[in-house]
């Protein structure tokens, strides 16, 4: 099964197969002149409305609290490997599940998704990236014009 880490895996070997190919007109590892590496943005990644429809859903990340229990949940669709937030065991039906993608590795929110937990217990998904600097983290808040770093109840990054 491909997974986030072996894809980040394979394409660091596919970038030094990439420089060793392409000589010695750098040092190894660094990409190849005129090359340029492109950010990953929020809107780079896939957008899942309702990750209800995954395959192979499992939890990679949870954490318990006051508020209940935030997951990341991960799964597959169309080929591609998702990431979103769950609530359960959640103590007051005021709550929010929030979903944070960091896409530049500074593990701050760089876009978040929510839902009120007395609606519907899951965010919408992102699929997942090759990049170690792309991750995800929930947590359950009652207000959502605060961030995770507020949460009682967050997960660590994944």
């Amino acid at each position: 099964m491909v997974t986030k880490k072996s894809l980040a895996a394979s394409g660091a070997a596919l970038a030094l197969a990439g420089t060793l190919l392409a000589g010695s007109s750098g040092s190894a590892g660094a990409a190849p002149r005129g090359e340029v590496t492109a950010a990953v943005t929020c809107g780079d990644l896939a957008y899942l409305s309702d990750p209800a429809v995954a395959t192979g859903q499992t939890t990679v990340k949870q954490a318990s609290g006051e508020t209940g229990t935030a997951q990341i949940r991960s799964g597959w669709y169309n080929g591609r490997q998702y990431g979103w937030a769950k609530a359960s065991s959640s103590a007051w039906s005021s709550l929010n599940i929030v979903f944070e993608v960091d896409v530049n590795g500074d593990r701050k929110a760089d876009c978040r998704y929510s839902s009120p937990v007395s609606s519907r217990i899951y965010t919408a998904a992102k699929a997942t990236h090759s990049s170690s600097a792309v991750a995800f983290r929930a947590c359950i808040l009652f207000s959502v014009s605060n961030g995770c770093d507020a949460a009682a109840t967050k997960t660590g990054w994944w």
